[in-house]
């Protein structure tokens, strides 16, 4: 009786260890492939703010951004004009 107690200790911690490897695996895929997505959807933002393709994104492009989409009725027009600045600079 005592050795079936211990074999089952045995076979528990066999057990539990490798649900948590397989768990930290599947984790860690995750996080990557979250990581891969949220690399790909600024560059992607980046790709659609930057109209003219110099690497750069212009106050008119910027503007241009926030008419197009229909954003201006998010933004007040302090904020619009404080985010100008910043991108003018």
């Amino acid at each position: 009786m005592v050795f079936l107690i211990i074999g089952m200790f045995f076979v528990s911690a066999i057990v539990i260890g490798t649900f948590e490897d397989t768990f930290k695996q599947l984790n860690d895929r995750n996080i990557k492939k979250a990581l891969l997505f949220k690399r790909s959807g600024a560059t992607a933002a980046f790709t659609l703010l930057d109209m003219n393709n110099d690497q750069t994104i212009s106050a008119e492009e910027f503007c241009d951004f926030v008419f197009r989409y229909d954003l201006i009725t998010l933004i007040t027009p302090i904020t619009l004009t404080t985010l100008i600045t910043q991108v003018s600079v």
